[in-house]
């Protein structure tokens, strides 16, 4: 996860161009209303938002914002199931559409540069995409924009809030990465150095006053919060207000019950599996079956922490029957994970072969979060305990 975001961090901002004009061009008209549609597509609610769009769009034909929110809804069905490639043709497609009509505004245009702006943003989504499907390549193509914008928009000469967006991920991975990654600090050297603190400053300005980015500004704050800086109270609080918000986001209800579950929250973290299994039994849209392989190694993590090994291991079973392809080569580490959690409970019950076979196994497999490290660590205690066991 941490190579896609650090790629795509990058490549948002490479995208930013230099834009130094009027800005109350770049105030969209109605914003209050724009906001509002934006929260239908954050909330899945498609029928409102296709309705309220069409008219904004009716209303403001010349405006390059109107055209790119559907870019934003696009983007919001998509990482309901990134990683599903039904969705690959039908995104490039629509996305390769709106960026024509974009660029159908001629540099004379008093909103040329606010439309070439956008037209840079849909490239980071597409590039965005290629990311997390690791097609490298694409990528690259996609995020070829020259990167003199980087320190025009680190400086506050593009006045469009959401740039501050851009610079917000870029500082903090590029204060983050040298020192974490030494390998990848070649990547930064002609470029302007990071700061984690105001990269978060750049991120919570994006969420007081942004508009497209407003919301997955306020998202990606809190995952790294809780995934960078081990802030679990001041994430779980970000990812509960966005999941109260657009209750019907799946995205932000996982986030909220991996957190709510690494800070024990039992209780609040089964409620809210209850609701997202339901959901999937329900056939509710974007809310695909083979996402109950995460949700039924969630069950199973609580209840190992729970000390409830027997009802973990229900869970985490169904978790790790198979897939069709390609989830299940997507979804593969939770396999991985729930078998590393089966052998944890096992050998917890005092069945030492059976934990022994579970950590075997996870050899077998391809690592993920050093998993085989972690097996073969307790293959040699499980031998301890064998011989201890058997005196010898």
């Amino acid at each position: 996860m941490i190579k896609s975001i650090i790629f795509a961090a990058i490549l948002f901002v490479f995208t930013l161009q230099s834009y130094a004009q009027d800005s109350s061009l770049w105030t969209p008209p109605e914003k209050d209303s724009l906001l509002v549609i934006l929260d239908h597509a954050y909330n899945l609610e498609f029928d409102s938002f296709e309705k309220k769009v069409d008219a904004y769009q009716k209303k403001y034909p010349d405006r390059p914002e109107a055209l790119f929110v559907d870019v934003v809804a696009l983007w919001i069905k998509v990482t309901t199931d990134l990683h599903n490639p039904k969705y690959n043709e039908t995104f490039d497609e629509a996305l390769d559409n709106i960026s024509d009509k974009l660029d159908d505004f001629d540099d004379d245009h008093p909103l040329y540069e606010v439309a070439q702006f956008y037209v840079n943003a849909t490239a980071g989504f597409k590039a965005i995409m290629h990311v997390a499907r690791k097609n490298w390549f694409s990528a690259a193509l996609e995020g070829r924009v020259a990167v003199r914008g980087i320190e025009d928009a680190l400086e506050g000469k593009i006045p469009n809030p959401d740039a501050k967006f851009g610079t917000g991920l870029y500082l903090y991975y590029a204060d983050l990465i040298p020192n974490r990654y030494p390998i990848l600090k070649p990547l930064f050297i002609f470029y302007p150095d990071g700061d984690k603190k105001r990269g978060l400053t750049d991120l919570q300005e994006t969420i007081d006053t942004g508009i497209f980015a407003r919301v997955v500004a306020a998202y990606m704050n809190s995952v790294i919060l809780f995934t960078r800086e081990k802030k679990y109270a001041k994430a779980f609080k970000i990812m509960k207000e966005l999941s109260d918000t657009y209750p019907q986001n799946p995205i932000f209800l996982m986030w909220q019950i991996s957190i709510a579950t690494r800070m024990r929250k039992h209780s609040l973290a089964l409620d809210l599996l209850d609701i997202y299994t339901e959901r999937t039994q329900s056939s509710k849209p974007f809310y695909p079956e083979h996402k109950m392989r995460i949700v039924n190694f969630r069950y199973g993590v609580i209840y190992y922490q729970a000390a409830k090994y027997e009802k973990a291991l229900t869970y985490l079973s169904e978790a790790q029957k198979p897939l069709e392809q390609p989830m299940e080569s997507y979804l593969e580490r939770y396999k991985v994970y729930s078998i590393l959690q089966s052998g944890y409970c096992f050998k917890n019950l005092g069945r030492l072969e059976k934990a022994k076979s579970m950590f075997e196994l996870i050899l077998t497999m391809k690592e993920y979060r050093r998993s085989h490290d972690v097996a073969l660590d307790y293959l040699k205690r499980l031998e301890k305990l064998s011989n201890k066991k058997t005196g010898s």
